[in-house]
């Protein structure tokens, strides 16, 4: 964990439960950001909303939202995107992490749309707010 200290943000995506297993050493990197994909809240090998939620409250971590199914959004009609866009109530609108990392610019202007204030990749991006860059560790 030392090596990530250096950043200004650490994001994970699904929120495995390796992620509760070192909820820990997480609190104190500060700048987190967790994506779950709605689907895997609760299944086998992800964490469920109770601890997601602790990681908020008692860890410092922020929420964004990463789909309820984790599609190709490219491939999905507009009303689809929509759909997978509409994150429960629960769920902040301040991020969102394209699944697969992957996007056009369609999709960027239904996560506009949607009310998102930025969104991260992990593929391309630029600093335009809605294809922030984001690197695997």
């Amino acid at each position: 964990m030392d090596q990530i200290r250096s950043v200004d943000e650490v994001t994970f995506d699904g929120i495995y439960t390796s992620v509760w297993d070192h909820r820990e050493e997480i609190g104190e990197i500060g700048g987190v950001w967790l994506f779950p994909a709605g689907d895997t809240i609760g299944a086998d090998g992800f964490i469920g909303l109770d601890k997601l939620m602790a990681l908020v409250s008692d860890y410092g971590c922020r929420l964004g939202w990463h789909t309820w199914s984790h599609p190709d959004m490219r491939t999905l009609s507009d009303e689809q995107i929509r759909r997978e866009l509409d994150a429960p109530d629960w769920m902040p609108r301040d991020a969102f992490a394209y699944p697969y990392g992957d996007f056009d610019q369609r999709v960027v202007e239904l996560v506009k749309e949607a009310g998102y204030g930025k969104a991260y990749s992990t593929t391309q991006g630029n600093a335009d707010g809605y294809s922030l860059y984001r690197a695997y560790l």
